[in-house]
């Protein structure tokens, strides 16, 4: 599929450069994917919307300062931005100009990190001279939420990067979708018997980065590190036999939750080599569309415990096995989320309805307004 039929234009006033407060105050749109309709609503007005029997499913990954300022050995200005944790010293990171490997940086709180390698990405391992405990504290003090680069404006609060149920630290993104979320709102779900679940996916940066290449197939999916444990598999089991409609809050916990799914695959005859092997294979659904399967047996349609990587693409024709519902944002042209909601909700009427955010007036991105889509 080619990538730019992912594509639209997109001013810069569009672009929420902070949250509104109270952010459930933040607009609403809620789509009907199979009647293609679409209504006007605040956040607020989030549970008249939603069902007693519904149930949400949050990602409560929590975004740590991985930004940081400091200098070289030369005292030129520095920045280096934390990927993720390699080992309790080493870290992949990017760094701001690009660091050789034995070059330092310096930093406040008395930290220092050596480039151990620079990877093919272009990314660096550096290594610190501080760790566990003592890093963290570090971090805290002396560093700055990554947030992405079309936020212009500098925080004046960490919290606004932050979802309210926030609680597990690895992200260096937020699942912005959850930002709409006040401690008001989720009370009153509460009162609403509308159940709650959560998750964990650690979100990286590449979540921001469009897709460069021709076709969408080509495109070299970031792995995230997620989780699912065996207690909320099993309520989630429970609730789907049930017959009670998934909704997942954000694109993060849709990932998640998918490649959690239980489903059988059709089996792929994959030919013999010299050296022997081939014949009827099950395929992993994350491998799916690396070998030109679309289409998959309905299986029992169940979410297993799940911890580790996760690489799943859903793009179209992508067929979901467990998600009913998403809440989320407005996202990037020709990104991997808009791929995943176009899957979702059909890429054209999803295209329609970005065209009629923008005529309406919505907000975009992660400090933007909000969609629900059924």
């Amino acid at each position: 599929m080619q990538t730019k039929l992912f594509d639209y234009h997109l001013a810069k006033e569009y672009i929420a450069q902070k949250p509104i407060f109270p952010r459930d105050r933040s607009r609403l749109m809620v789509l009907d994917r199979k009647n293609k309709t679409i209504t006007h609503s605040h956040f607020y007005d989030l549970p008249q919307f939603l069902k007693p029997t519904d149930v949400l499913v949050f990602n409560q990954t929590k975004v740590i300062p991985a930004r940081l300022l400091g200098s070289k050995e030369n005292g030129a200005k520095l920045e280096v931005l934390l990927l993720h944790q390699v080992d309790n010293v080493t870290w992949e990171a990017l760094t701001k100009p690009g660091l050789k490997e034995n070059q330092q940086g310096f930093f406040d709180n008395h930290l220092t990190g050596m480039i151990l390698k620079v990877l093919p990405t272009g990314n660096r391992l550096i290594k610190f001279n501080q760790k566990g405990k003592s890093f963290k504290e570090t971090l805290k003090q002396i560093g700055l939420m990554p947030t992405p680069p079309y936020i212009k404006e500098r925080l004046k609060n960490p919290a606004w990067y932050q979802t309210v149920y926030a609680k597990i630290e690895g992200s260096v993104a937020a699942p912005t979708a959850g930002f709409h979320f006040t401690k008001k709102l989720i009370e009153k779900l509460d009162k609403l018997s509308i159940q709650k679940e959560f998750i964990t996916l650690h979100i990286g940066l590449d979540t921001f980065r469009p897709i460069r290449t021709d076709r969408l197939e080509d495109h070299a999916i970031h792995s995230e590190w997620g989780e699912v444990d065996k207690k909320t598999a099993d309520k989630l089991n429970e609730y789907k036999k049930e017959g009670r409609r998934i909704i997942a809050v954000g694109t993060t916990v849709v990932r998640t939750l998918e490649s959690a799914t239980s489903v059988i695959l059709r089996t792929r005859r994959i030919p013999a080599s010299p050296a022997g092997g081939g014949g009827d294979v099950r395929i992993p659904l994350e491998c799916a569309y690396s070998y030109g399967i679309t289409r998959y047996s309905r299986g029992n349609k169940t979410i297993k415990p799940f911890s580790g990587n996760t690489r799943l693409f859903i793009y179209p024709p992508y067929k979901f096995q467990f998600v009913d519902g998403v809440i989320t944002n407005f996202h990037l042209p020709k990104s991997t989320l808009l791929a995943l909601v176009s899957a979702f909700a059909g890429r054209k009427f999803v295209l329609e309805v970005y065209e009629e955010a923008k005529r309406k007036g919505y907000r975009f991105f992660s400090f933007g307004d909000g969609m629900l889509i059924m």
